[in-house]
């Protein structure tokens, strides 16, 4: 009896596919529950973009927004793209959860068609743009981010991204024609999307106009520059506000700097996720060695070495970009060279095809069974939230229970009781000096220094608060009790 000898890369592509559909779906299910239950625990900065929905139509564009920081400009350092993407659907649905899952299905419904419909101007076989997808957006990292954490702006952004990236792809030895200022429109919606991604959009401009000469590569920067352009309605009042908030004194790229136990995880993907990258890349080259592919890469490969060795931790802007979205760059550009790899390769390349594979099953038993699932509020949040609509001046929240997140409480109160706070969900919206007094009065409250914290309370304008773990200490401060219930306290400097 013949044995029909096992074709690897049949086998592996169609398990992976499987298991990653398979993954996707089961963690959309749970994320679908955001559309009934607002999240309100640790790991959510969902809660946060909800809120700006919210605020998007409560405010409007750059007006002044009273619910967080005791006002500030609504979208003066926030890019509005995905709010604008989401919006239709919170005004048909005038619930910010439901648009928001809605607006969430929708991307990745238009990142599949691109994907698969523009896949064949590539010569990308089916099934392989079908694994290029599920690798993107069903990887534990993506899970993890746009689902779990809750980017969905992010999640928008990428999908301009590859967007951009496979049309400069296809240009790439091909002569410019009139079509190629599409690229403006997809650049524009990327920067009006997420400014990370902008950056590194740009250097695939960057790779595209190396791989040009002559008139085609004015073209090139044109076409860039376009894109710019149209966004300068937000861009410009952005760059020039940029020394009245902390946004760039954040540094949060500077995170890989720090060896600490809780970071570890992004350490170890700091160096793998742009190995891979580099080494994918070098397989895919090696096969053609064609000029252009270097040239196109090339600032991508520079990037690369450059986190790898953690130098972006130094560099203007790149140092502001925390790790996750390095991540999600390395796992896009390594996805598409491994696409590329299993499309031309003639030979079997088992240990590849098993390499993989392996990798995808790690991926998700990671996204399955360690990225937690959506935790539902439980009768603890709900007793918090019962005291959110008897609130009536300006709020605190001190002494929450560890479970609960203050950034999360404040968006629920704004969207559902429109109630004010001098606090929010990001700093970088103040200048240095506002951080600074919120930061003293957190340190009163932790030192229970009551005449530093009701002079701070005075300073930001802000007469009541609510905790749990510190009623005792409001009332030591001659606050004035208002309500109570399961525990949780409100408090007012005014009288009862």
């Amino acid at each position: 009896m013949k044995i029909r000898k096992i074709n690897w890369k049949k086998w592996t592509i169609g398990a992976s596919i499987i298991l990653l559909a398979i993954t996707l779906i089961i963690r959309l299910l749970d994320f679908a529950k955001i559309t009934k239950y607002f999240p309100t625990d640790n790991i959510n900065d969902i809660s946060s973009y909800m809120a700006q929905l919210f605020f998007l139509d409560a405010c409007g564009f750059h007006q002044i927004c009273q619910y967080w920081y005791n006002g500030f400009t609504a979208f003066l350092f926030t890019p509005p793209g995905w709010y604008w993407f989401a919006y239709p659907w919170y005004i048909i649905s005038g619930d910010v959860k439901i648009a928001t899952f809605i607006a969430v299905i929708i991307t990745l419904i238009i990142a599949f068609v691109f994907i698969y419909k523009f896949g064949k101007h590539l010569n990308i076989k089916p099934w392989l743009r079908v694994l290029f997808f599920l690798i993107v957006f069903a990887n534990a990292n993506a899970i993890r981010g746009f689902l779990r954490t809750g980017r969905p702006h992010e999640m928008l952004a990428w999908v301009w991204f590859i967007m951009l990236f496979w049309i400069l792809l296809y240009y790439k030895d091909k002569k410019i024609d009139a079509k190629i200022y599409w690229t403006s429109l997809v650049f524009a919606a990327i920067i009006l999307t997420y400014v990370a991604v902008a950056i590194f959009a740009a250097m695939l401009f960057l790779g595209f106009v190396l791989c040009k000469k002559g008139s085609e590569r004015f073209k090139a920067i044109s076409a860039a520059v376009i894109g710019f352009l149209l966004t300068t309605f937000w861009s410009i009042p952005y760059v020039i506000n940029l020394g009245d908030s902390v946004v760039t004194s954040l540094e949060q790229g500077r995170w890989l700097l720090m060896f600490q136990k809780e970071l570890l995880l992004k350490q170890a993907g700091a160096f793998i996720f742009p190995l891979i990258f580099v080494i994918l890349f070098y397989l895919m080259w090696k096969e053609r060695k064609e000029k252009t592919t270097l040239y196109f890469f090339a600032p991508l490969i520079v990037l690369a070495i450059a986190f790898a060795t953690r130098i972006t931790a130094f560099i203007p802007a790149l140092k502001d970009i925390f790790p996750s979205p390095y991540f999600s760059l390395f796992i896009i550009l390594g996805a598409y060279c491994l696409i590329q790899i299993f499309n031309e390769s003639k030979g079997n390349k088992m240990i590849l095809h098993i390499g993989v594979f392996a990798a995808i099953v790690i991926s998700c038993s990671i996204a399955l069974f360690y990225t937690v699932y959506f935790e539902v509020p439980n009768k603890e949040v709900q007793d918090l939230l019962e005291l959110i609509p008897k609130i009536e001046e300006r709020y605190a929240l001190f002494g929450l229970p560890p479970s609960i997140y203050p950034k999360a409480i404040v968006a629920y109160a704004a969207i559902y009781h429109q109630k004010s706070t001098y606090n929010g969900h990001y700093i970088h919206v103040k200048n240095k000096e506002y951080k600074q007094e919120i930061e003293l009065l957190s340190q009163a409250h932790v030192n229970k220094d009551c005449k530093q914290f009701t002079e701070k309370m005075e300073i930001l304008e802000t007469t009541e608060v609510i905790g749990k773990e510190s009623c005792s200490f409001f009332e030591q401060c001659g606050f004035s009790l208002k309500a109570e219930n399961g525990g949780f306290c409100l408090y007012s400097q005014k009288a009862a």
